[in-house]
């Protein structure tokens, strides 16, 4: 779109802290720094500073579309003066540019992504059957949501529980006893547990 622009590149492609710079006749000048990459969303900071001086911050965020797809969300976000706010609709920058420029990163992502999609390798994992001595645990039974954040948030609240009234008889790693695994309805019947010496009773206090 731009044959004069200049792009300078920095870091460790998709880390935080990585950029890229630009120059160009045509479209000013101005950097791109990632400042957060936190599960599934990549955040950044959009440094203008040429035709003017802006910081806007933007985000990339993926989500499960479900039928193997994967929605992309693009988007970003900043504040105007009266001024540069007033200036932005009477130009309709929005739709005369970045729109544009949006619909066409999306797109570019989505056929990367179709065409690189078997370049990582999909984790294989090695289920072996193992006899473990019997143990007394000290559990916190209770069916949830699959959600993998609900599961996530359950367990991390379980073990502190445990941790704060079983602390000195653990004897053991973390374990997780599964009573029932039901994927047509999404809901599991689980204890996250530690094995703990002794045969006192007590209950745990999320």
């Amino acid at each position: 779109m731009d044959s004069s622009i200049v792009v300078t590149l920095n870091g460790d492609d998709g880390a935080e802290g990585s950029s890229y710079s630009w120059t160009s006749k045509n479209s000013g000048a101005g950097t791109v720094t990632n400042t957060k990459v936190e599960g599934d969303k990549m955040m950044f900071n959009m440094h203008f500073t040429e035709p003017f001086e802006a910081k806007p911050d933007g985000y990339v965020l993926v989500e499960d579309a479900g039928d193997g797809k994967t929605k992309a969300t693009w988007g970003y976000h900043g504040e105007n003066t009266f001024l540069s706010g007033g200036m932005m609709k009477m130009m309709d920058m929005f739709n005369m540019g970045l729109k544009k420029s949006y619909d066409r990163g999306l797109e570019l992502l989505k056929q990367y992504s179709e065409e690189h999609a078997k370049d990582i390798p999909v984790p294989t994992f090695v289920i072996t059957e193992a006899q473990f001595p019997g143990h007394t645990y000290a559990s916190i039974r209770k069916t949830i949501s699959m959600d993998e954040s609900a599961m996530m948030k359950f367990f991390d609240e379980s073990y502190q529980a445990l941790g704060r009234v079983a602390g000195p008889r653990i004897i053991g790693p973390a374990s997780c006893l599964a009573y029932n695994w039901d994927e047509q309805n999404q809901q599991a019947d689980l204890a996250p547990a530690f094995p703990v010496s002794g045969n006192e009773q007590y209950k745990a206090q999320q």
